[in-house]
Order: C-alpha cells, then sequence, then structure tokens
C-alpha cells in the first residue's frame, strides 16, 4: 500500500511539472499597420508586404505605367552581382514566358526590359562579371544567353544540350535549374526528365566547347554551386 501511494504521489508531482508554463501576454497594442495577410486554400496566409519596406509589384508588361497585359507564375528571381538589378523569370501558362528586368538600385524598383522567352523552366543565374545571365529553356532542351548590349540586355545565344528524349514514356527533354561558378567560366544544367547534369567548361560560357552529360540517381529543378568549391576554385 505504501508503495502504491508512493507511486500515485511521484506521478501527480510529474504531471504538475509536466504542464506547459503560460506563456505571458504581450502588453503592447498589436500594429495597426500590420496586414492580416492573404489567405490560402490550405487555411494559412502569407504577407509578401510585411518586411519593413517592401513591396508588391504585379508583372504589367508595359514599361511606362501598371496597365495592360498582367503575367503570371514568376517562380525565379535573382540579383545582379552588383545588386541594382533583379531579373524574374515567369514560367507557367502564359503562353510565351516572360524575363522582367528592374532596376532595384533605389529604393522603389523601376521595370527597364520586358523580353519574351518561347520556354522557360526555373532555371536563372547571372554570370558574376554581371553582363549577362542565363534562363534555361524548359522543353526546348537549350539554355538562353542574354547579354548586355548598348546598355540593354538582349538575347545573345541559344545553346542545345541535345538530348533526343527524356526519361519514360512521352518524356521530353526539359532545362531546369542553372548555376554559374565563381570565375564565370563553368554553367551547370539540371535537365530535370533526364536524370542528369550537364555543364560547359570554356574562357565564355557562351561560346562552349564541349557540353558534358552527367547521369545522376535522379534530379531537382534547383542547381546551386557548392560555397566551398566557390571558395577554393575547384571545379566538380
Amino acid at each position: 500500500m505504501q508503495i502504491r501511494t508512493f507511486l500515485t504521489a511521484l506521478l501527480l508531482v510529474h504531471s504538475a511539472y509536466a504542464q506547459p508554463a503560460e506563456r505571458p501576454k504581450a502588453n503592447r497594442p498589436r500594429d495597426a499597420t500590420v496586414q492580416p495577410g492573404q489567405p490560402l486554400p490550405t487555411g494559412m496566409s502569407i504577407t509578401p508586404a510585411a518586411a519593413p519596406g517592401s513591396q508588391f509589384l504585379q508583372l504589367y508588361q508595359n514599361l511606362t505605367k501598371p496597365t495592360g497585359t498582367l503575367s503570371g507564375q514568376p517562380v525565379s528571381t535573382a540579383i545582379s552581382p552588383d545588386g541594382n538589378t533583379l531579373v524574374v523569370l515567369t514560367s507557367g501558362y502564359n503562353g510565351t514566358e516572360e524575363v522582367f528586368i528592374y532596376d532595384v538600385s533605389n529604393n522603389t524598383p523601376m521595370l527597364k526590359q520586358y523580353l519574351p522567352v518561347g520556354s522557360a523552366f526555373m532555371g536563372l543565374a547571372w554570370n558574376p562579371r554581371g553582363t549577362e545571365f542565363y534562363v534555361s529553356g524548359g522543353s526546348k532542351d537549350l539554355v538562353y544567353v542574354y547579354s548586355l548590349q548598348s546598355g540593354k540586355f538582349a538575347a545573345a545565344a541559344q545553346i542545345p544540350l541535345g538530348h533526343s528524349f527524356g526519361l519514360g514514356l512521352l518524356m521530353v527533354p526539359t532545362v531546369a535549374g542553372l548555376a554559374v561558378n565563381a570565375k564565370g567560366d563553368t554553367l551547370v544544367a539540371v535537365n530535370y526528365l533526364n536524370d542528369s547534369i550537364s555543364w560547359s567548361t570554356s574562357s565564355r560560357v557562351r561560346r562552349r566547347q564541349k557540353w558534358i552529360s552527367v547521369p545522376v540517381s535522379w534530379t531537382l529543378r534547383r542547381a546551386a554551386w557548392p560555397a566551398e568549391s566557390i571558395r577554393s576554385g575547384r571545379r566538380l
């Protein structure tokens, strides 16, 4: 009986200490400028304008004022090495995908260029020199090269990856994520539906010498250059 009483008392003490401590209530009033957020189908909400100084911009194709054709599905963004230019890539059901180029050197982003792309999927990367960026061509199985020409970015080249078919029934080759090394002479492309990656090494990426395709067990849509390789200059 004494053992049972002791165990019962021990359980009561443990349950008392196991209760979560009540959180202190905040005394400060709720900031009236904080927006409740945009509800999602999952029941959660997002607040894209919650960060101080943030702005929510729609992708109008008109360079002078926010009217006209509105694009959707912006999936990738990339800031130029000097931090002054933002590139936004759409990949969805726009018919023709687009690249939007913003000047972000000031507090207010300004749309400077709108470039239609025939086909695109996820991949977007700057060359460290800042005068060139690359866009994956999706089901076109190629990489688009855009270079700075007379103060504006323009299509400079298309680099085909040379896949005849994708893996699986009725699968077509699809280029996804892109990444460039710190020297700017090696470009890596993810072959999303071929379970492989391709890379090119040359003095200038768009004047490629040879694409090398390496099979892997599976691939994701994104690509990134390992930080240790960038620091040491080692190539994969």
